[in-house]
């Protein structure tokens, strides 16, 4: 009988709840605190930080991840990949609220061990991935002036 990996898509459900939590949290947080009072201005010190830190241990499990053996998607042939790209784009999601971009590249750089998207792969995931992950790949483009790449996108 071969295992089923059915941890995924609970993952997605889980990471996302995180980062809707920790805005949650970090909204609120900010409306306690006086403007006046002094203030840790390091972003990642906030709840949304501890929450990418936390997705981001869930990132890295998923990329690094060579058992073999297919995760369990009705779907998609090609599911471990799409985790990593689906987490990424949770990341991706919270270093724009964290207004900084930089930590993108520490996402990219891993992934590009990873086999390249095509159009074809691309197609079989759900829309919503799709587009996180064209608008933020596109977003992260133009910031860097790679105008060729925003037009592939």
């Amino acid at each position: 009988m071969e295992e089923e990996i059915w941890v995924l898509p609970i993952a997605y459900f889980i990471a996302n709840d995180l980062r809707k939590l920790a805005t949650i949290a970090d909204a609120r947080k900010d409306n306690e605190i006086n403007t006046t009072e002094e203030q840790e201005q390091d972003d990642i010190s906030g709840y949304r930080g501890k929450a990418a830190t936390s997705i981001q241990e869930v990132f890295k499990v998923c990329l690094n991840d060579r058992s073999g053996k297919p995760l369990v998607s009705p779907r998609e042939a090609n599911a471990k990949i799409q985790g990593v790209y689906f987490f990424a784009c949770i990341l991706f999601k919270i270093y724009l609220q964290l207004e900084n971009i930089s930590l993108f590249k520490h996402i990219l750089r891993p992934m590009a061990s990873l086999p390249q998207i095509t159009n074809q792969s691309i197609e079989t995931w759900p829309r919503t991935h799709r587009v996180m992950w064209m608008y933020y790949t596109g977003l992260f483009s133009f910031w860097n002036e790679d105008y060729k790449m925003v037009a592939l996108i």
